[in-house]
């Protein structure tokens, strides 16, 4: 009898771990599949998954880069509505930084991250990053 439940039990922690196992490898192609999106996004603003949240606009939005805070801000003209992001440091790709999130008008953002840079696009003045634990990616305008 002890036998078999030593037995059962061995069985239920291999049924445990392939179920984890297998988690795990579908959040990383989660992840990845959220990566490559945001890659490819050249608009400035906040993605979720893999859709848009907020963007600026051009025809809408006022577009401001203060180098001291190392932020980007567009509002509208009215100031009803604006989104800041300001980083920790100056961007590297790979490098874990802090993004900080002040916001107007603009419902469910957090106002702190930790997000990995993604890629820094110089000539574009682009910098992408990434929150793998709410899968949110940011495209920030930010000038060397």
């Amino acid at each position: 009898m002890k036998t078999s439940n030593k037995t059962l039990a061995l069985l239920w922690s291999a049924l445990a771990l392939m179920l984890l196992m297998t988690a795990c490898q579908q959040e990383s192609s989660i992840v990845k599949q959220t990566k490559s999106y945001i890659q490819a996004q050249d608009a400035v603003g906040v993605y979720s998954s893999s859709r848009a949240l907020y963007l600026y606009n051009e025809n809408e939005h006022q577009l401001s880069f203060r180098p001291a805070e190392k932020s980007c801000l567009f509002q509208t003209d009215d100031q009803r509505t604006y989104l800041e992001m300001a980083l920790s440091d100056d961007p590297a790709e790979k490098k874990k930084l802090s993004l900080f999130i002040s916001a107007r008008g603009y419902s469910g953002l957090d106002k702190e991250y930790k997000v990995e840079v993604l890629s820094v696009d110089k000539e574009n003045h682009l910098v992408r990053l990434f929150n793998q634990v709410s899968l949110t990616g940011f495209v920030m305008y930010y000038e060397w």
